[in-house]
């Protein structure tokens, strides 16, 4: 059973996944879920039964997208961008 992923856990009708699934389907380790979660940059999720922290699928995607972001390391690069994205 090592390295599957289990069923997402059911409540009222909408799927969660647990933090340890959610961590590895984004491609990062739990600690770091973690860390993003006491600063902020992610969704907190819920906790289910007073132990389990469990993410819904847009919670995930949120989390998904901030562990897949691309930072551009030229500065001038944002600068120069208009929000459209167009360069000015």
């Amino acid at each position: 059973m090592q390295g599957e992923l289990r069923a997402a856990t059911v409540i009222d009708g909408v799927p969660y996944q647990n933090a340890n699934q959610v961590a590895a389907e984004c491609g990062v380790s739990r600690q770091t879920l973690w860390r993003w979660r006491r600063e902020g940059t992610v969704p907190l999720g819920r906790l289910y039964r007073g132990r389990l922290v469990v993410y819904r699928s847009d919670e995930i995607a949120t989390i998904r997208a901030y562990a897949h972001r691309l930072v551009s390391l030229d500065k001038t690069e944002d600068t120069n961008r208009r929000e459209d994205g167009e360069a000015e």
